[in-house]
């Protein structure tokens, strides 16, 4: 699971940790794996909280797709399902170990801020799809 939070025009990324094991110093919106028996709108809002401390609301799903990893010996075949939310939380609390860095990138900016090509096709329909919430 994965949000785009939208703020002020900008929307969130974080870096994960040099030392992590799989993507290591990437650039990517807040994410992560699905706890058995729990469902999507759960699981981002646990995800999100996890690894920038804010709460959110999802919004709206923008994208699904697939990719393959191996870390430690092993291959993982993911399904990610990434949402538009919104955010309350004024203030982002990184947790130690998984990412040291947040940025917040204009809609403009996104092809050069780092982040993988589907992210980064992922926040440019975000950005529209919110203008078309709001």
């Amino acid at each position: 699971m994965g949000g785009v939070l939208i703020r002020d025009g900008r929307a969130l990324i974080i870096r994960r940790v040099l030392k992590e094991g799989t993507f290591p110093g990437v650039w990517e919106i807040p994410n992560g794996g699905i706890v058995f028996g729990e469902d999507p709108t759960t699981a981002i809002k646990r995800q999100f909280k996890e690894a920038t401390g804010m709460e959110v609301v999802p919004v709206t799903v923008v994208n699904a797709f697939c990719y393959q990893t191996a870390a430690d010996g092993e291959e993982r075949h993911t399904v990610q399902i990434n949402y538009a939310v919104r955010s309350p939380s004024p203030k982002i609390l990184l947790k130690p170990g998984m990412h040291d860095k947040f940025a917040w990138v204009d809609e403009r900016d996104i092809d050069k801020c780092g982040v993988m090509t589907q992210t980064a096709n992922d926040m440019k329909a975000a950005f529209t799809l919110m203008r078309k919430v709001i």
